[in-house]
């Protein structure tokens, strides 16, 4: 969904910057800082993460791609990807196209493939579609929007997503009503829906789920990174064979794992913020330097990294690797939804990510060149 369309709570009059509170009423944020925070002293490890020595924007994955617009899409957000055998697929949130007589409309998420893993230059990028005209991952259903967030592949070739169904309220308010789970066939571009709620609001983490990021195969369990509107992330872990089980799932404690949602424990803790401080993580393992790398937007301005030892921490505090700025538009200065593409490099001093912006409504990718220790 387009991030300046969502509704949060509202920010507390005590922030009195005129601009921010411009843009926090534009966008809509919570304001953080509400989430649990862990009751353990914990020491944080020292962040291990390289530098970024340099960066660059590679291309936006919409604007003046060939894909795109042979499948009539201006614009879109997300973007997560995977890559099963010589195939990458690529999963957009909201995604806009072109329709007759210069309308637009929009489908609540798309899909496409790519077989280039070169980051350097922009990717071709094949949406399903018909007729040359963009269509859905998955049908829409009860809801008045739907996107995938954390995508799996499996060894069958089958990838399985978490699904974020939003609701509209009134034409200025949205909530999320649910995250559920989804499956695309192999070898397709169809999504189906296994669930369409594996949390809600009454799952007991005091707070609505907003997405569920990153699952990561841990042996027989997958291990998944949630995000709820009062800013907090959590650990979640449930055996891939029950993954569709609301029941099978367990919490990160700070101690251990619970199967009590209430006992759930924030991976780190972040001020109060008129900003919120991110809107979900980005989670893989860097084996050049032995850690696990949490990367997500903060503030919806920078994009920052946390590194740990295993994926629900303790974590170290941040490094901020990018302002992400200066890359979008000035009306809508903000970026969101960070996500790592470890496969479009080989190169271990070289990573590209994407974000997601508003103006233009698009996804950038960028090249980030790392220095040789962390």
């Amino acid at each position: 969904m387009r991030v300046r369309d969502r509704w949060r709570r509202p920010c507390p009059a005590r922030v009195s910057a005129g601009a921010l509170v411009a843009l926090a009423a534009a966008i809509g944020f919570a304001c953080g800082g509400g989430a649990r925070g862990a009751t353990d002293t914990v020491a944080t490890p020292r962040n291990a993460a390289p530098d970024v020595v340099s960066s660059r924007l590679v291309c936006r994955l919409i604007t003046g791609n060939i894909g795109a617009e042979s499948a009539t899409i201006t614009g879109a957000d997300g973007a997560q990807s995977v890559r099963v055998g010589g195939t990458a697929y690529w999963f957009f949130g909201d995604t806009v196209r072109r329709g007759p007589g210069g309308r637009q409309d929009v489908i609540q998420a798309s899909v496409a493939t790519s077989t280039s893993f070169d980051g350097r230059n922009c990717l071709r990028l094949s949406f399903k579609s018909r007729g040359g005209i963009a269509q859905p991952l998955f049908p829409r259903g009860n809801e008045t929007t739907a996107w995938p967030d954390g995508i799996l592949p499996l060894s069958d070739g089958s990838i399985l997503f978490y699904m974020v169904r939003a609701v509209r309220t009134s034409p200025t308010a949205w909530y999320v009503a649910s995250v559920g789970l989804g499956r695309v066939a192999a070898g397709t571009l169809d999504g189906t829906r296994i669930t369409d709620t594996l949390w809600d609001e009454h799952s007991g983490f005091g707070s609505r789920l907003t997405g569920a990021r990153s699952p990561v195969r841990m042996g027989s369990d997958v291990v998944v990174f949630l995000h709820t509107d009062a800013g907090g992330n959590y650990a979640a872990k449930a055996p891939l064979a029950r993954i569709a089980d609301a029941s099978a799932y367990t919490y990160w404690d700070g101690r251990g794992w619970s199967p009590d949602a209430a006992r759930a424990r924030t991976m780190w803790a972040e001020p109060p913020s008129l900003l919120p401080a991110d809107n979900g993580i980005s989670v893989t393992f860097d084996a050049g330097i032995g850690k696990w790398l949490a990367v997500y937007n903060h503030n919806l301005a920078t994009v920052d990294v946390r590194t740990a030892d295993k994926p629900w921490g303790p974590w170290s505090a941040p490094k901020r690797w990018l302002d992400c700025r200066p890359l979008v538009g000035a009306q809508y200065p903000y970026c969101y939804s960070a996500e790592l593409h470890r496969e479009l490099s080989s190169d271990p001093g070289t990573l590209y990510l994407t974000f997601s912006g508003q103006e233009p409504y698009d996804v950038s990718l960028v090249e980030l060149k790392l220095a040789s220790g962390g």
